[in-house]
């Protein structure tokens, strides 16, 4: 907004301040005298750049930290044109700070002049590289990993790799994604497989996850599983098995109760400040440290938590030592533990009554709740009860069956919330796009089709609430289970199937995509069609009619094969 005098520009964010003020300071001021204000102010500023640069950095809130031999002129105009803000580095350089969107994202890594955030509203990874000269900086951006995942970021910006660990919240071993790319070539490594757990890169070469399943002479054992970090390397990172470089054992007091409650453990480095929650300790000297926190939950003992501080070049130097021999070693406790600087524990023997055992009982009467108003089709409503309650409830594990169920749920509405975006996608489409538009409108619908169809495919091959007992005609709770599966499993597969068909003009490869469906349903493995038995829900003659519409489709580009589609 611009206010003029005879024409002239006047600066608008200060000069609208300074009259507020003035009208809050001398209330019998006549709102006549506002102009000559405004002429005055604009008098007094139009020929000092000094005194506009200096009223643009308190308009914005920043500091001045352009080099000595800028002129005034070109830092104004660097000021008012990039729009950007300032932050002092660390030797007294620029350092031009792109906004982050208006979202908030919620999982984020700075390391040196890298950033790497996640944008949940659009679905996307970013990572950019600042500088002083913004316009140059990298900005580049995936996919983001399955929906309803838990996120944790790692950037090593000197190897040009960001990996992502996604936790699967709707299996309740929280099965683990890891996928590390590489912004300057381009080139994506992904792992899947492993417990729950999170991951850091800790030095330019080594790459460090929590394992609870190490085997050792003894049988199982919680440690750190080392890996060795490879740039462009055929096997970046590697959740399954036992494809470790080197394993850490923890000492088996640090879980007394292994078989018995819940345990978590946090693993981050002092040098990713996203995962920075409290202050540091002090510490020895001025080595990165590696932040070990275990958390262990029972009846027990309530609620322990122990933090270990690791010296990174202490560990570093350790390892060395059998850096020459190229077996897979395993150092237990005794053998590693001068590389811990710091240590603490924290007990708290209230904490399991009004958390685990208020949780377990919230959880049963949730899936109480949602069974009754799934069974009777009230999708809507369900839905709207989810959402009401606390996201803590997906985090309880016991009794496992009722939290499975729970977490079933969970799963079952990411997908109908996805199958929504999908639709809102497609009435976005106007013959008038520009080939720009509809190139990027193309690339969203496509990835939300196959989020779609990759998730659903995983909710059928899955025993998706299928309880462990065979159902009782006096048990209720699997009477209704039964019933929601026979109205939901039909209705997922059939949309899907129609989704996939009626997508075929713009992503044709969606035909083998249907007619590949058909094979899981009919597969006696996963058992689908006797789903399809519900008098009141989707018959399977309507989806038999459905894939023959689809064969028929395949053969629409010509031929006479109708099994080219698949092949």
């Amino acid at each position: 907004m611009e206010a003029t005098t005879g024409g002239a520009p006047i600066l608008s964010l200060p000069m609208e301040l300074t009259c507020v003020w003035l009208l809050m300071v001398e209330r019998d001021l006549s709102l006549i005298f506002i102009p000559k204000v405004c002429h005055y102010w604009y008098t007094l500023v139009r020929d000092n750049l000094e005194l506009q640069y200096q009223i643009e950095l308190e308009a914005h809130g920043v500091q001045d930290n352009c080099p000595v031999e800028m002129s005034l002129m070109d830092r104004l105009q660097l000021l008012r044109h990039k729009q950007t803000a300032w932050r002092t580095g660390m030797v007294g350089d620029m350092l031009s700070v792109m906004k982050l969107p208006r979202s908030s994202p919620t999982m984020w890594a700075f390391n040196g002049n890298s950033i790497a955030y996640v944008d949940k509203a659009a679905r996307m990874v970013h990572y950019k590289q600042l500088g002083a000269d913004s316009l140059s900086a990298e900005d580049c951006t995936w996919p983001l990993p399955d929906v309803g995942t838990s996120l944790a970021l790692s950037l090593d910006p000197d190897q040009d790799l960001l990996a992502i660990a996604s936790l699967d919240t709707t299996m309740l071993n929280g099965i683990s994604d890891t996928a590390v790319w590489n912004w300057k070539t381009g080139v994506l490594q992904k792992r899947v497989g492993g417990p729950r757990t999170n991951m850091i890169l800790v030095t330019d070469a080594l790459g460090m996850i929590w394992n609870p399943k190490i085997l050792t002479d003894d049988g199982l054992a919680g440690g750190l599983a080392v890996h060795v970090v490879q740039k462009n390397a055929s096997a970046l990172w590697s959740l399954s098995g036992q494809s470790y470089d080197y394993a850490l054992l923890m000492p088996s007091f640090l879980f007394e109760f292994l078989e018995f409650g819940r345990h978590e453990v946090r693993l981050y480095s002092s040098r990713q400040t996203h995962c920075q929650s409290s202050v540091f300790p002090p510490a020895p000297d001025a080595d990165q440290l590696i932040t070990l926190d275990m958390f262990e939950f029972n009846e027990l003992v309530g609620m322990r938590t122990r933090r270990l501080l690791i010296s990174c070049s202490k560990l570093v130097t350790k390892l060395q030592e059998r850096r020459d021999d190229s077996q897979r070693h395993v150092l237990p406790w005794d053998e590693w533990k001068a590389c811990v600087v710091w240590a603490s524990e924290q007990t708290r023997r209230d904490a399991f009554e009004p958390q685990m055992t208020a949780g377990m009982r919230y959880v049963e009467q949730a899936n109480v709740i949602l069974r009754y108003f799934l069974a009777a089709g009230r999708v809507h409503v369900a839905k709207k009860l989810l959402e009401f309650l606390p996201p803590e409830l997906a985090s309880i594990n016991e009794p496992e069956e009722r939290a499975t169920e729970y977490l079933n749920y969970r799963q079952f509405f990411n997908i109908w919330a996805l199958l929504d975006r999908i639709v809102e996608c497609q009435a976005l489409e106007t013959p008038h796009m520009t080939r720009d538009t509809r190139a990027a409108w193309l690339h969203d619908y496509k990835t939300l089709i196959v989020q779609a169809r990759e998730q659903i495919v995983k909710l059928l091959t899955t025993d998706w609430l299928i309880a462990e007992s065979d159902i009782n005609g006096g048990d209720r709770r699997l009477r209704e289970l039964t019933r929601i599966r026979q109205l939901y499993v039909p209705e997922l597969i059939i949309r899907l199937h129609a989704m996939l068909v009626n997508s075929r003009s713009k992503i044709p490869e969606n035909v083998k995509h249907a007619l590949e469906l058909a094979n899981i349903v009919a597969d006696s493995r996963y058992r689908l069609y006797e789903d399809f038995a519900n008098q009141n829900g989707r018959k399977l003659g309507d989806y038999l009619g459905a894939v023959r519409q689809a064969v028929l489709a395949g053969l629409e580009n010509g031929g006479s094969d109708p099994f080219k589609a698949i092949t």
